[in-house]
């Protein structure tokens, strides 16, 4: 089976079952798909896979773990569109981490966050976010390794993890 849509993803460490059994009512086919995750490098970032994998090493190799919160719920422009919740990044690793992986002009700019219901997999933005708006989501996760994901027509498949090993905190 064909690999397509190749991401850098980091998975909640630790695992949140709050926030899986959130996924789990709003979005049970993405949930099933894959575990709650912030996407680092999106596919139209980088697309060739061989090019992710060896940007991602670099960057990883440059990067110490962190430490990211996972907050409060948030949409862009209509919660039809998504239902988020917002990473904050007080230590700007994520954005350090971009910044050596992701090809100068080829960034493109979104907020961090944890998706809670996406649109291709579910119809129920709107509900989720008159629900969500009433939930308080803090959670801190560990990034200390970084997963290169891709699509294989039924579910997202991790093909490696590579660790986080630089020393620039």
């Amino acid at each position: 089976m064909q690999l397509t849509g190749h991401h850098a993803t980091v998975f909640l460490d630790p695992p949140n079952s709050a926030i899986e059994d959130l996924r789990r009512t709003w979005d049970p086919e993405m949930q099933r798909q894959i575990a709650a995750h912030i996407t680092l490098v999106y596919p139209n970032e980088i697309a060739d896979p061989a090019e992710l994998v060896e940007r991602v090493a670099r960057a990883a190799g440059r990067i110490a773990p962190f430490t990211v919160a996972v907050g409060p719920p948030f949409y862009e422009d209509s919660p039809s569109e998504g239902v988020f919740l917002s990473v904050s990044d007080p230590h700007d690793g994520l954005g350090r981490f971009r910044a050596v992986a992701v090809p100068e002009g080829e960034a493109v700019s979104f907020q961090p966050h944890v998706t809670i219901v996406h649109p291709r997999t579910s119809r129920r933005g709107e509900q989720a976010w008159a629900k969500l708006v009433e939930i308080h989501v803090d959670a801190a996760c560990i990034i200390a390794e970084v997963a290169i994901t891709a699509y294989n027509g039924d579910h997202w498949v991790t093909l490696q993890t590579i660790p986080l090993t630089g020393s620039a905190v």
